[in-house]
């Protein structure tokens, strides 16, 4: 890419009835590097570097370099990838965890792949009842630091366990996700009006999940006061 815009190379554009050669400017290597970040937080371009991996989250300092490679995001995964069939090393005794499911889902694939990419299949497998969160690991979704302690387990058959149908995803839809702090939430808020001023016409909405507690319940007093809170936004909003 630093070659490319680097001045003088010259491509074919197409316009009304005729081919037009047009010889690109030189930008300077930090604008590219701009560009280039900007197009893997949005999931346009996979980047890899050595043992990174980043598609659709920030790139870290470093990691951005003229060693890097770019590549197209990797095909979707099927739920049945993740099955102890397809990758037995991931599961034991029944369980496996989101760590487990990404370090077998890249050896498969012969590379690391970008976290992302592994919580999608994982979210499809929930949807799908292929799998479904054990009792006594750690919240869903996560980041990849937490994935490990994240377990699975084969859903267990039961009365009223029908997975609801699952709605496939439109083709145009474009989707980001990330885990934010109190603070991130404020700074999304500053930044909502200008948000939906850039995409009129088109259809925007932000899905919401709240999380509280950890290892250990809350206190219940705590809860029904946020609670009350959330209802102050909408009534589907409530901590269960």
């Amino acid at each position: 890419v630093y070659d490319y815009f680097a001045g003088g190379h010259t491509v074919t554009v197409q316009q009304d009835g005729y081919d037009e050669a047009v010889t690109l400017p030189k930008c300077e290597p930090a604008n590219v590097e701009a560009a280039v970040s900007q197009a893997v937080e949005q999931g346009i371009v996979w980047l890899t570097n050595g043992p990174a991996s980043i598609l659709k989250e920030t790139v870290p300092a470093g990691v951005l370099s003229a060693s890097a490679t770019l590549r197209p995001p990797p095909e979707r995964f099927a739920v049945d990838e993740l099955t102890a069939s397809s990758i037995p090393d991931a599961w034991k005794d029944g369980e496996t965890n989101a760590l487990a499911i990404a370090t077998a889902l890249s050896a498969k694939r012969g590379m690391n792949l970008p976290w992302s990419t592994v919580q999608a299949v994982i979210e499809d497998g929930i949807r799908a009842r292929w799998i479904e969160l054990s009792d006594g690991g750690a919240s869903w979704p996560c980041d990849l630091s937490s994935a490990r302690h994240v377990v699975f387990r084969v859903p267990s058959a039961g009365p009223g366990r029908v997975a609801p149908p699952i709605t496939p995803k439109p083709p145009g839809l474009l989707v980001a996700e990330a885990v934010l702090e109190v603070n991130g939430i404020q700074d999304l808020a500053d930044q909502v009006p200008d948000i939906a001023k850039a995409a009129v016409g088109n259809n925007l909405r932000f899905n919401i999940r709240v999380e509280f507690g950890g290892e250990t319940a809350p206190d219940p007093k705590t809860v029904e006061k946020i609670n009350e809170l959330l209802s102050e936004v909408s009534d589907k909003l409530k901590l269960a």
